[in-house]
């Protein structure tokens, strides 16, 4: 939320896409909006387009409820309709619209586990809480398991990782995404 110029060139190109592959009814999906403040920016920049804004069908994918009120305010102070959005505590993929889904940082909020090989053997970093010294710790636990060595090993080739460099892996991060790819095979559309 730095500056709204930010959504309004996302906007400008999701418009562009739209026009250029779509440009009939379609999901507009964002993933985890906050408080709405780049889904307005968007709307904001291209409510002159209205072939574009009436064939959008809002999907905002949002768990907290105090943050789907804020984008409710937020929707309102740019007068768009709330009738035509609908959100969503996780990505439905019953849809057969083309759709454009778009995150800002949506995938940084998954849990990740951190490797480091170390002495030509994977480890796990940890994070302990020592409760007689009242602090938290790091160390690092051997892993035994052979698929997740074998996975290591690939990724580590693939990206030229050296033996000091921590791979971070968000097996539930992959499976979002995952389902993603899916839809839009399926459906046709954009992720950004």
């Amino acid at each position: 939320e730095i500056s709204q110029l930010f959504g309004e060139i996302l906007g400008l190109y999701i418009y562009n896409l739209w026009q250029k592959k779509i440009n009939t009814n379609f999901n507009l999906i964002e993933l985890g909006p906050g408080r709405g403040t780049l889904i307005s920016d968007i709307l904001r920049i291209t409510k002159s387009f209205d072939k574009f804004h009436n064939l959008i069908k809002l999907n905002l994918i949002e768990i907290n409820k105090k943050l789907i009120e804020l984008q409710k305010k937020n929707l309102q102070k740019i007068n768009f309709n709330l009738k035509k959005v609908i959100w969503h505590n996780s990505f439905r993929t019953n849809s057969t619209k083309p759709s454009i889904i778009f995150a800002n940082e949506f995938f940084d909020c998954f849990p990740i586990k951190q490797f480091i090989k170390t002495n030509y053997l994977w480890n796990e970093k940890k994070v302990n809480f020592n409760k007689k010294e009242e602090s938290l710790f790091v160390y690092n636990n051997i892993v035994n398991d052979a698929s997740l060595i074998s996975k290591l090993d690939n990724y580590a080739i693939k990206y030229n990782y050296t033996d000091d460099q921590i791979i971070e892996i968000s097996s539930k991060r992959e499976i979002y995404f995952d389902k993603i790819c899916k839809f839009i095979k399926k459906n046709s559309g954009i992720l950004i």
